[in-house]
C-alpha cells in the first residue's frame, strides 16, 4: 500500500514538475529562435491565401488560391479563383519554376495558347531564411502569448524595413494574367509604403508558422494632382503534414509561349543610323544613372549624392578621395547630373521637384515643379519621367533655355529609359525593350527586344541587357538590332559597362564583384561583395554591408587594386 502510495505521490510531482517546466513563459527571441530551428528542415508546405486588392477609385480584385509550394527544387503550384468588381470572375492555375512562371492563358487576349510562360527572376527565402531576419527585426514586433499559439504583430515602418518586408512577401501570391503581375510587381517595386501591418502565429506545440497576415498601403501617384494609393491585403494559412511534391508537366514548359516573343520585323521602319555616331552629352552615364544615380563627374570634380543614406551634396577630385571630401549642401538629393555649369538633381525633402545647383554650391534655382523620378539632363534637354492621374508613368522632355521652359510628352508607361544615337530606348510595362524617336513630333514606337531584360545600358553601337530569360545572364545586341552576342552564363544583379570592361554583381558568387573583360570576356573577382556599382575613369564605386543593416561605400582601382571605404 504504502509503495503504491509512494509511486503515485512520485507522478504527482514529476508531472508537476514536467507541467511546470512545459508551461515555462518564452520571450520573444526564445520563440523565434526555436521557430528557426523547426522551420529549418521545411522544404514543402501547403497554403491557402486570400488577398483583397483595392485602389483609390475603389477598383478592387479578390482572390482565392491555394497549393503547394517546395524549395528544392523550387517550384510551387497553385489554383485561383479571382473575383472583380466588374463581376468577372476567373479561375486557373499557376506553376512556378526556378527561372519561369507559367499561367493558364485564359485571360491573356493576344494568343489562343494554353499556357504563357514569363521570366521569374527571384530567388525567394526559405521559411528558416525569413525568420533569421525577423528575429534580427523583433524588438518592432510586439508579441502576445495565446492559449495554443504566440502572435507577434508589427504595426509601424519606417525605411529600415524595406528588406524585412520584400522578404517576408510570399513569393506564391500571384495574379490571373500574366501582364496583370507585371503591372502589380511594379507598383509594389515603385510605390512609396504609407502604411505597414504584419501578423504571424507560431504554434506552441510545434513552433510551425500556422498563419500569417500582410496589409499594406502604398503611394503610387503624384500628390500634386491627385492621391493615388494600392491596398493590398492578404491572409495566409500554412499546413505542414498534407504535401506533395510539385512536378511541373513537361507539356507546361515545352508548349509555353512568351508573350511577343519574336522580335518585330517593323524595327527597320525606325532609322538608327550606326554608320554615323551621335553621341549624346550625358550629365551621368548610363552604368552609373541605373545603379542608383549617386555618382556622376564633370571630368575635373567627382560628385556624389546619396539621399537613402547620407544627407547632402559632395564633390572630391580623384585624387584626394581619401583626405578632402567638400560639401556644397545640405539638400536631401536624388538622380544628380553634372553639366558645363550646374549639378541637376531631384530634391526628395521638396517633393522631388528638380533643381539645379551652380558647382561650387553658391546658387541654387528650381527648374521643375512636378514630382519627378530618374531625372536625366542630355545635351541641352532634362528628361524625367512623372506619375500622371491615369499612373502611366509618362517620359517627359524639357528643352533648358535661358528664357523659356518647353516640354512636351514623349512616350507613357516607361519603366527605365535612355537617350542612344538620338531615340529613346526604353522598357514597357512587359519590361520589354521599346525605341521610339526623341523627335516628340513621331510618336511611333517599335520593339526592340521583345522578351523580358533586367537593367539595361547603351554604349556606342550596343545596348547591353540583363537576359531575363536566360537566368539574367549579360547580354549585347547591336542597335540595328541584327547581332546578338552572350557575355557570361553568371547571374547579373546590376552591372555597369565601360569602353573595354563590364563590372557586375555576381549572384551566381553570392553577389561577388566582378570585371569582364570585353574583349577575351574572362572574368575577375574584385571583391567577395558589391553592388550599386558606379564607374568614373580608373575608379570602382559600389556598396557593400559593413554590418549586418549597415551599408558602406566602397572605392577600388579597375584592375582590382587598393580597395577601401569611404567616409562621407
Amino acid at each position: 500500500m504504502n509503495k503504491h502510495f509512494n509511486k503515485l505521490c512520485f507522478l504527482f510531482v514529476s508531472s508537476a514538475i514536467f507541467i511546470g517546466c512545459s508551461n515555462e513563459e518564452l520571450t520573444a527571441i526564445e520563440v523565434l529562435e526555436n521557430t528557426i530551428d523547426a522551420m529549418d528542415d521545411i522544404n514543402e508546405f501547403r497554403f491557402v491565401l486570400d488577398s483583397h486588392a483595392e485602389d483609390q477609385d475603389g477598383q478592387q480584385i479578390v482572390i482565392s488560391s491555394e497549393g503547394n509550394v517546395q524549395y528544392t527544387p523550387l517550384a510551387a503550384h497553385m489554383k485561383l479563383e479571382s473575383d472583380y468588381d466588374d463581376e468577372h470572375q476567373v479561375k486557373t492555375e499557376v506553376y512556378i519554376s526556378d527561372d519561369a512562371i507559367y499561367h493558364q492563358g485564359t485571360r491573356v487576349a493576344e494568343t489562343d495558347a494554353e499556357w504563357i510562360g514569363n521570366d521569374y527572376s527571384h530567388t525567394p527565402p526559405t521559411p528558416h531564411e525569413q525568420f533569421d531576419l525577423i528575429k534580427e527585426f523583433s524588438d518592432s514586433f510586439t508579441f502576445i502569448e495565446e492559449r495554443d499559439y504566440y502572435h507577434f504583430t508589427l504595426s509601424t515602418y519606417d525605411d529600415g524595413l524595406d528588406n524585412l518586408l520584400s522578404t517576408i512577401f510570399p513569393f506564391f501570391h500571384v495574379q490571373d494574367d500574366p501582364l496583370l503581375e507585371i503591372m502589380l510587381y511594379i507598383l509594389r517595386s515603385e510605390g512609396i509604403v504609407e502604411q505597414l501591418n504584419y501578423e504571424f502565429t507560431i504554434n506552441k506545440d510545434t513552433f510551425m508558422r500556422e498563419s500569417e497576415l500582410i496589409e499594406l498601403l502604398l503611394d503610387v501617384g503624384n500628390p500634386d494632382i491627385d492621391d493615388m494609393t494600392f491596398m493590398e491585403q492578404i491572409n495566409i494559412t500554412y499546413d505542414y503534414t498534407d504535401t506533395e511534391p510539385v512536378f511541373i508537366p513537361d507539356e507546361v514548359i515545352d508548349n509555353a509561349r512568351k508573350i511577343g516573343e519574336n522580335m518585330s520585323d517593323s524595327l527597320i521602319d525606325l532609322e538608327i543610323d550606326t554608320e554615323t555616331s551621335i553621341e549624346e552629352e550625358k550629365g551621368i552615364s548610363d552604368g552609373n544613372h541605373f545603379n542608383g544615380a549617386k555618382f556622376t563627374t564633370d571630368g575635373e570634380w567627382i560628385y556624389f549624392a546619396d539621399d537613402h543614406h547620407i544627407e547632402g551634396i559632395y564633390r572630391f577630385k580623384a585624387d584626394e578621395i581619401d583626405n578632402h571630401v567638400e560639401k556644397l549642401s545640405d539638400d536631401i538629393a536624388a538622380n544628380i547630373n553634372v553639366t558645363d555649369d550646374w549639378i541637376y538633381y531631384e530634391d526628395r525633402s521638396k517633393d522631388s521637384h528638380v533643381y539645379r545647383m551652380s558647382k561650387d554650391g553658391s546658387e541654387i534655382e528650381q527648374v521643375i515643379s512636378d514630382n519627378t523620378i530618374d531625372v536625366r539632363v542630355i545635351d541641352e534637354t532634362l528628361y524625367y519621367k512623372n506619375f500622371n492621374g491615369h499612373n502611366q508613368r509618362s517620359l517627359y522632355a524639357t528643352q533648358l533655355s535661358p528664357t523659356t521652359t518647353t516640354t512636351f510628352t514623349l512616350v507613357d508607361h516607361v519603366f527605365r529609359f535612355t537617350i542612344h544615337q538620338g531615340n529613346v530606348f526604353y522598357q514597357g510595362d512587359d519590361h520589354h525593350l521599346y525605341v521610339t524617336d526623341v523627335d516628340p513630333n513621331d510618336n511611333a514606337n517599335f520593339p526592340f527586344i521583345s522578351h523580358r531584360v533586367g537593367t539595361f545600358q547603351a554604349l556606342d553601337e550596343y545596348i547591353y541587357y540583363e537576359n531575363s530569360e536566360d537566368g539574367h545572364s549579360l547580354y549585347r545586341i547591336s542597335t540595328d538590332g541584327y547581332r546578338v552576342e552572350k557575355l557570361t552564363e553568371a547571374e547579373s544583379q546590376g552591372f555597369n559597362v565601360t569602353e573595354d570592361s563590364l563590372f557586375f554583381t555576381n549572384a551566381s558568387d553570392d553577389e561577388a564583384l566582378y570585371r569582364l573583360d570585353l574583349d577575351t570576356l574572362e572574368k575577375t573577382k574584385l571583391d567577395d561583395r558589391g553592388f550599386s556599382i558606379h564607374v568614373i575613369d580608373d575608379l570602382v564605386f559600389y556598396q557593400k554591408h559593413i554590418s549586418s543593416f549597415e551599408l558602406g561605400w566602397f572605392v577600388i582601382n579597375k584592375d582590382g587594386t587598393n580597395p577601401r571605404q569611404i567616409n562621407f
